[in-house]
């Protein structure tokens, strides 16, 4: 097994000064769930959050949720039924990742347990009772993270980039970092930074999209900003409809049957905004479940994050901004390397082996 505090190298952050026990719970609560967000699994408690997010029976047992980590993270050591006594003295000890289990569940309060397990360990809490899937502990997932464009513009814009297993989202992390590591491009991917010095990295990030393609989309939606007085409330309510409009979409098209649980990740502006565009676009969800999908959908959450280390969300950004260049700059017309980018992004997902779909005011952009 790796040295334990290697593993964990970088998740911990610099204390502020004359932090509380209470604040430093919920700034490693946040950090957790931004790493989340960005499919980081470089540490044992990644892999941990990582797991215990996605699969439900995880949460009440520590062997199911070992078994999970070797199988998932440690596969050239373990295999099924057959575990020689070398191989248990490299794989993740079931204490290592018990205690960090305790941690994300006792003092984050993410991924509880059920009722049951949480009153036999003595830690059942009425407060902060989790939503669970009993009828179906494995339901796939799409996963949808979010950007938003046009406070100063002529149009308001919502982004969203759509992973339809959420699997797919470690595989795709996984390429992205593969890309970084053999390139050495470590900045941020903001459609604002691109040049002609840059293009072809931004290009070669369009390439593994397409790959993965056929387990992705992209949805927009915009409205004219004139008008509208209140543009964080507009922003919010689209975000609500191309989300609500895109769950149908999938499901028609067979893309993305239900039953399905829902994550939503959506780029962190201000945190008094956040915490009640969060709260309020969970509820609208929670409802159009009940009313439009036969509680087919379950929403397990929606978080706003930090898009700083979250290339899914930065991926969001090269979309919407693809979008916004068609839309302002005489459709992406020009020699610009901002023009260019726009163009070989839409093309890909609406171009040759591409289609786009145009409901309403939401399109949607995805592979053959």
């Amino acid at each position: 097994m790796a040295d334990e505090a290697v593993q964990e190298e970088g998740i911990e952050e610099e204390a502020p000064a004359g932090e509380t026990k209470e604040q430093k719970r919920k700034r490693m609560k946040q950090t957790v769930l931004n790493r989340l967000a960005g499919a980081r699994v470089d540490t044992v408690r990644d892999r941990v959050v990582w797991i215990m997010n996605r699969e439900i029976t995880t949460r009440d047992s520590d062997i199911t949720l070992m078994l999970r980590y070797w199988e998932l993270f440690e596969p050239e050591l373990y295999a099924r039924g057959n575990i020689t006594p070398d191989s248990l003295y490299q794989l993740t000890r079931l204490t290592v990742i018990s205690r960090h289990r305790a941690t994300i569940q006792n003092d984050y309060k993410l991924f509880l347990a059920s009722e049951e397990v949480q009153a036999k360990r003595g830690r059942l809490d009425g407060e902060h009772r989790e939503r669970r899937v009993a009828e179906n502990p494995h339901m796939s997932s799409i996963v949808v993270y979010a950007d938003e464009s046009g406070k100063t513009a002529d149009n308001l814009l919502v982004g969203t980039f759509w992973i339809l297993e959420d699997i797919q989202t470690l595989r795709l992390k996984q390429d992205i970092d593969a890309w970084r590591v053999a390139t050495g491009f470590k900045h941020e991917l903001h459609f604002t930074n691109a040049s002609q010095g840059n293009l072809h990295r931004y290009l070669e990030i369009l390439d593994l999209l397409v790959a993965r393609g056929n387990s992705i989309s992209f949805k927009v939606i915009t409205v004219p900003r004139r008008g509208n007085a209140n543009a964080p409330a507009v922003l919010d309510d689209l975000l609500f409809h191309v989300i609500n409009r895109g769950i149908q979409h999938e499901h028609q098209s067979g893309r993305a049957p239900l039953p399905r649980s829902l994550q939503v990740w959506k780029d962190a502006e201000e945190e008094a905004r956040d915490r009640v565009s969060v709260a309020n676009l969970r509820e609208r969800l929670e409802a159009a479940s009940a009313a439009g999908f036969d509680r087919q959908l379950h929403v397990q959450s929606v978080t706003a994050v930090d898009s700083s280390k979250n290339d899914f969300i930065q991926i969001a950004d090269l979309f919407l901004g693809s979008v916004n260049r068609f839309l302002h700059n005489n459709r992406a017309a020009g020699d610009h390397a901002k023009d260019q980018l726009a163009r070989a992004f839409l093309a890909a997902f609406c171009g040759d082996g591409g289609i786009h779909r145009i409901e309403n005011d939401m399109v949607t952009f995805e592979r053959l």
